[in-house]
């Protein structure tokens, strides 16, 4: 199980632990399965915003990404990919 942590800077300024994203390495077939769930401190913050309005609203539970990549869209660009193999 692969466990990353995610960070949001406020409008504010302030730092924050927004939530924690879960998967699990890939399949026979290539595929991961991942979830997000937001952090309490995050939901509870006045200045806290959906990730992604559509897919992350702003509620404690866990979302499970419909990808192949065992993310949601709003942070695939966010982690590390084999674009630089493509090159």
């Amino acid at each position: 199980m692969i466990k990353l942590n995610v960070m949001v800077t406020l409008p504010d300024a302030t730092r924050l632990p927004c939530g924690e994203i879960v998967a699990t390495p890939p399949d026979s077939q290539g595929l991961v399965k991942g979830a997000f769930r937001y952090s309490k401190a995050y939901l509870d913050h006045s200045l806290a915003f959906p990730l992604d309005p559509v897919t992350l609203p702003m509620i404690s539970k866990e979302f499970i990404a419909q990808s192949p990549a065992g993310v949601h869209a709003v942070f695939e660009d966010a982690l590390p990919d084999d674009w630089e193999k493509n090159c």
